[in-house]
């Protein structure tokens, strides 16, 4: 896949960030399995520059996975992140990230059911390191198709982050309507919950 760049802006109006990425992917199919339609091998790279050229977020992304006949798929993640703060990142009331460079590695599972029903599910389950600490995640998704112009979205993330500042734990929850009216025209409406010990900037959000 050619690579992309795609200019980004931040809360700040003087802000301005250039993603580039390039992704490699393989797919090939399991002849004679009457289960597994296909595997998958991926790999890529996402970075993000500032207006003076300095990468300031970079991730390595490795993905494994099988694709079934059935239409569900099951995939395993490995990421490598490095992070450069330029100011403090304040993640709650009480728990800021002080400026610095920052490599960490993650890892998650994923499990899809066949997106073409009308009832589908994913789960994920997300570990490793972040930033000076640890994460953990768990993320559970339905998604309801009661007629060809309407799904509905549930998603629910429960999210427990561990730092040498602090901790926290913190309940995501999510629901996005998508109707069409048309071919050209559509509705799409997303609404989010949080229940948490604190408040959390709208930055958190990436976390899940």
């Amino acid at each position: 896949r050619p690579p992309r760049s795609t200019p980004l802006y931040s809360s700040a109006a003087s802000d301005v960030y250039k993603r580039q990425s390039v992704n490699l992917s393989w797919r090939p199919r399991i002849e004679g399995n009457q289960r597994i339609r296909n595997l998958t091998f991926e790999t890529g790279i996402d970075y993000y520059a500032n207006n003076q050229g300095k990468i300031e977020t970079r991730e390595q992304k490795l993905q494994t996975g099988i694709a079934f006949f059935g239409g569900s798929a099951i995939n395993l993640n490995a990421t490598r992140t490095f992070d450069r703060l330029s100011r403090n990142f304040q993640i709650q009331s009480n728990i800021s990230i002080p400026i610095g460079d920052y490599n960490y590695d993650s890892y998650s599972i994923r499990y899809n059911s066949n997106r073409a029903r009308k009832v589908a599910g994913n789960v994920r389950y997300q570990f490793g390191e972040f930033w000076d600490g640890r994460r953990e995640s768990a993320t559970f998704g339905l998604a309801l198709k009661p007629n060809p112009h309407l799904i509905l979205n549930l998603d629910y993330c429960r999210i427990q982050v561990r730092l040498s500042y602090g901790s926290l734990n913190t309940n995501l929850l999510g629901t996005r309507l998508l109707y069409s009216f048309s071919t050209k025209i559509f509705l799409n409406a997303f609404l989010g919950l949080r229940r948490s010990r604190h408040s959390q900037p709208p930055q958190f959000w990436r976390i899940c």
